[in-house]
C-alpha cells in the first residue's frame, strides 16, 4: 500500500457484470478488521483508501479482503444493440420505439458491450426477436411473420422489465460475500417425495460438498426442465445460529 493510506486491490472475485456497474465508496474488509474504501479500477486493478487512517494498519501483499458494502448506480437499464443485419429504415423504426422505454432500455453503440440483441430471426426474417450475445434468441421473444418493427419493440416492453428486473437480481447477489449461512432450494412437489430443480447456498454454508452450486438437468441443457403443471415451493434453510428473517 501507499504511505499507509491507499492500497491497490485485485477484484478478481468480482463477478465481471458486478465489476462494470462498482461504485466508488464500496466497502471492502480485510481478515483482520480493517475497512477499505474504493475508489476506481482499471480493469481488475483497484484503488481503494484506507478508512481509518490514524489507526495502526497491518495490511499485507497478498491478503485477502471481502466485500462489506456494495455501492450501484441509481439508474441502470439494459442496453441493447440492434443487430447489423437489420436495414436502414429498420434501425430508425428500432431507434425510435426505444426512445419511448429508455428508463429500461437504452441502445448501444457497438463498441460496447450489450446485455442483448434486438434483429430478425435468420430462418425468418420478416419476424424480429431478442437474442442472446451468442445468437440464441430469449424464450418468449419472437414475434410473428410480417410484424412491425415499432410494434414488436412495444411487445416485447414487458419483457425489458422482466430482464432488466433480472439483470439488477444478478447485480445484487452476493453468495460469494454474504455472512449468512444459508442455503436455499427450489422443488418439485409430487407425491412420493419433493425433487431439486436447484439448489444454491452462500460460502458460509458451505460445509465440505464438492459445490455450492447444484442444478437437475435434462437433455443435456443448463436450463432446469420441469413438467407443465408441476407443484413448484422453495425452500430455505438456516444454517448458523443467527436468525433470518424472509420477505416474499
Amino acid at each position: 500500500y501507499e504511505d499507509g493510506k491507499a492500497v491497490e486491490l485485485w477484484l478478481g472475485g468480482l463477478p465481471l457484470q458486478v465489476l462494470e456497474y462498482y461504485g466508488v465508496n464500496s466497502r471492502l474488509i480485510t481478515t483482520t478488521g480493517e475497512q477499505l474504501i474504493f475508489k476506481s479500477h482499471n480493469g481488475l486493478t483497484a484503488k481503494a483508501q484506507i478508512s481509518n487512517q490514524d489507526a495502526t494498519t497491518s495490511l499485507q501483499v497478498g491478503q485477502v479482503v471481502q466485500e462489506a458494502v456494495r455501492v450501484l448506480p441509481r439508474n441502470i437499464s439494459l442496453t441493447v444493440l440492434l443487430d447489423s443485419g437489420l436495414e436502414r429504415i429498420e434501425r430508425v423504426d428500432a431507434t425510435s420505439a426505444f426512445a419511448t422505454i429508455t428508463r429500461i432500455v437504452n441502445i448501444t453503440a457497438t463498441e460496447q458491450k450489450p446485455d442483448y440483441i434486438f434483429g430478425k430471426l435468420k430462418n425468418i426474417p420478416s419476424r424480429y426477436g431478442l437474442f442472446s450475445l451468442d445468437g440464441e434468441v430469449i424464450l418468449n421473444t419472437a414475434g410473428e411473420t410480417g410484424e412491425a418493427v415499432k410494434v414488436a419493440v412495444q411487445r416485447l416492453t414487458p419483457k425489458f422489465s422482466t430482464l432488466l428486473a433480472a439483470k439488477l437480481w444478478r447485480l445484487t447477489e452476493n453468495q460469494g460475500s454474504s455472512r449468512l449461512a444459508v442455503k436455499a432450494t427450489l422443488e418439485m412437489v409430487n407425491n412420493i417425495s419433493p425433487g431439486v430443480v436447484m439448489q444454491q447456498q452462500t460460502w458460509r454454508g458451505f460445509s465440505g460438498e464438492s459445490t455450492t452450486h447444484k442444478a437437475l438437468t435434462t437433455l443435456g441443457t443448463a436450463i432446469p426442465t420441469v413438467p407443465v403443471g408441476s407443484t413448484m415451493q422453495y425452500r430455505v434453510e438456516n444454517l448458523s445460529a443467527r436468525p433470518i428473517y424472509l420477505m416474499n
